[in-house]
């Protein structure tokens, strides 16, 4: 700082002269009693906690850090030891103004910016026109607040227009994109509430699952009021569960004419092993059967296979 350059090297012999008076003396280099000027121009006072006061004629000149614990590394007494106490309080009072010019200026510098930045905000939604919406898009409003586009270096922007697909998907651009770039498709899904603001989340009630379950004409009514909600996500979701749930039919009856298949098959099976046991075979290729690692006769309820054919 400049006030430590107008500041000579001191000893503990100069800084501290002794005096057969007990008051305290000032230093060698000790200015007239007026409080150091700070560097930049009209900074706050701050708290003014290194008041003078009691015996003290006068404010001590500042006193650098480093050059205070040389100092202290000697032997001094207690009036050199309050002398260069208050020499490191002045440095601190400096310091403390220097900082809140530079907070002060700081914050006035941003708070310009803002202004600035609020004020071309404004003037520039003024002056530009919306642009016209690509064919068949729309603007972003709400109709898909969850989707977003990637962009570079693993970013993603919120879609500026949407276009709804009938496969409860979406078509999304950016605002700048050109009318040739292939927008970017992706599916809806609703947001799911982490925090409930109306207790906990419930299961879905049972008259809302017949609706989803029960015939088109049930269902028809609950797709045409999740429709007037305008909210695509929420759309896409409804249709989704329907899908599933009908998909879920479809494999369980699919699952049903296997299983009846798989019986069948069986039945064949068990007729046809009946009709080789009673042919013979087993005495016929008896030669085989030291390839094999059972050593039972035929197998368990034999009659009973009979008896039911």
């Amino acid at each position: 700082m400049e006030s430590y350059e107008c500041t000579c090297v001191f000893t503990a012999s100069v800084l501290f002269p002794e005096a057969p008076s007990p008051e305290p003396t000032a230093p060698t280099n000790y200015s007239p009693p007026s409080h150091p000027s700070p560097p930049r121009s009209s900074p706050p006072r701050p708290i003014n906690y290194m008041d003078w006061e009691g015996s003290v004629s006068g404010p001590a000149a500042p006193l650098d850090p480093a050059k205070a614990t040389l100092l202290l590394c000697t032997e001094v007494c207690a009036d050199e030891a309050r002398t260069i106490a208050q020499g490191l309080l002045a440095t601190l009072r400096i310091r403390e103004a220097e900082t809140a010019a530079y907070q002060t200026a700081r914050d006035a510098e941003l708070s310009n910016l803002g202004r600035i930045i609020r004020e071309s905000r404004t003037n520039s939604e003024s002056t530009c026109a919306s642009p016209d919406p690509p064919t068949g898009f729309v603007r972003n409003v709400g109709q898909a607040p969850n989707f977003f586009i990637p962009v570079s270096d693993g970013f993603f922007q919120p879609a500026y227009w949407v276009k709804q697909l009938p496969n409860g998907q979406v078509a999304g651009l950016l605002k700048d994109d050109p009318s040739d770039v292939e927008p970017h498709i992706g599916d809806l899904f609703c947001a799911e509430r982490t925090l409930p603001t109306n207790g906990p989340i419930l299961p879905m009630p049972a008259w809302l699952l017949e609706l989803f379950a029960g015939s088109p004409s049930k269902f028809q009514p609950l797709e045409e009021a999740v429709d007037q909600t305008g909210d695509w996500a929420l759309k896409a979701d409804v249709r989704r569960l329907r899908n599933t749930m009908d998909a879920v039919k479809v494999k369980n009856h699919q699952i049903s004419i296997l299983a009846r298949e798989i019986r069948l098959a069986e039945e064949i099976s068990e007729r046809t092993e009946l009709r080789l046991a009673n042919a013979g075979l087993a005495d016929k290729v008896s030669a085989l059967r030291a390839l094999t690692t059972h050593r039972f006769e035929g197998r368990p309820n034999r009659r009973q296979i009979a008896l039911r054919s």
